[in-house]
């Protein structure tokens, strides 16, 4: 994970957090499998579907929650690295995400 620290004033700071493909892939196929034991499709056990059907089916929802797990804990883990204590809530203006991105 990159972070990039920039000062905007005083009281107000903008972080640039990049975090490498390997990561996005292991929590997007972390959060697959989370979503595959829980997936019910039609002509399969409650959990036994196939990962790439339970995609199918539910590929944009995974890919959210990926993004949510993953900006918290990017966030959280450059806050420590960088020695920050916030204030308030971050503001978040940019977002590029996508399975095997960095």
């Amino acid at each position: 994970m990159e972070v990039t620290v920039t000062d905007l004033s005083p009281c107000r700071k903008q972080l640039r957090i990049e975090v490498d493909a390997e990561t996005v892939d292991a929590k997007f196929d972390a959060v697959a499998k989370d979503f595959r034991r829980q997936a019910h499709l039609p002509g399969f056990r409650p959990g036994k579907a196939p990962l790439p059907n339970v995609m199918r089916a539910y590929g944009d929802k995974i890919a959210d929650e990926a993004k949510r797990a993953l900006m918290a804990e990017s966030y959280s883990d450059a806050l420590k690295q960088q020695d920050l204590k916030p204030v308030i809530m971050p503001e978040i203006e940019e977002l590029q995400f996508g399975h095997g991105k960095p």
